[in-house]
């Protein structure tokens, strides 16, 4: 695949939703490339910033497009066979009925991976460089903003001998931030169902 016939296909939301896409159109035997994949471990505001676009050739677009968006409506047919987890079998129990039909997509299972990946990032950073840094890896840009001048008048006050205030107002801050941040992540990750559909972009 020559970047000349490349095209953008879609975006994924995480790098769990990146892997199970790149799973299934390989899959299905079609070229893909992820920009930003390699990346996408980071913790903190540099993962926030990195696209994960889906490249595929022109040729394929059409047919990833529509394996994509099979996939985040969550039914089994974008999946090969070699694809299902063939885990333990809880884990099996659990994506499979009875009668072999599938009751619950894999890529549910991996958004909630990636979901436990970004609190946990989320509340490293928080804690770690605190000034609203959860909040900012948690893309809620404006709350993470607020509770970083939060912050530093916290310390301003500290400078200035208003202690009880100051450690009130940076703690607050601090906890407000990976508590909240933590929330977000929770209430913004979404099932397979509820992903934007996929759809080519030239």
């Amino acid at each position: 695949m020559t970047a000349d016939r490349r095209v953008r296909i879609a975006t994924c939301r995480d790098s769990a939703e990146a892997a199970v896409i790149r799973s299934v159109l390989t899959g299905h035997d079609i070229v893909v490339h992820i920009s930003g994949e390699h990346h996408a471990a980071m913790v903190g505001m540099g993962a926030a910033t990195i696209a994960l676009d889906v490249w595929v050739d022109r040729d394929d677009a059409e047919d990833a497009a529509a394996l994509i968006a099979e996939l985040r409506e969550g039914g089994a047919a974008a999946l090969a066979d070699d694809e299902i987890p063939a885990d333990d079998t809880a884990e099996r129990a659990d994506l499979v009925s009875p009668d072999g039909a599938l009751v619950r997509s894999p890529v549910d299972t991996l958004t909630r991976v990636g979901r436990n990946k970004r609190m946990v990032g989320a509340a490293l950073v928080g804690l770690m460089l605190q000034h609203g840094t959860a909040h900012l890896s948690a893309r809620a840009w404006k709350r993470g903003i607020t509770l970083a001048a939060v912050q530093i008048v916290g310390w301003r006050h500290f400078v200035a001998g208003n202690v009880v205030f100051a450690t009130a107002l940076v703690v607050g801050a601090v906890v407000t931030d990976v508590v909240g941040a933590l929330w977000e992540i929770a209430r913004t990750t979404t099932v397979a169902a509820e992903l934007p559909a996929a759809r080519v972009a030239r």
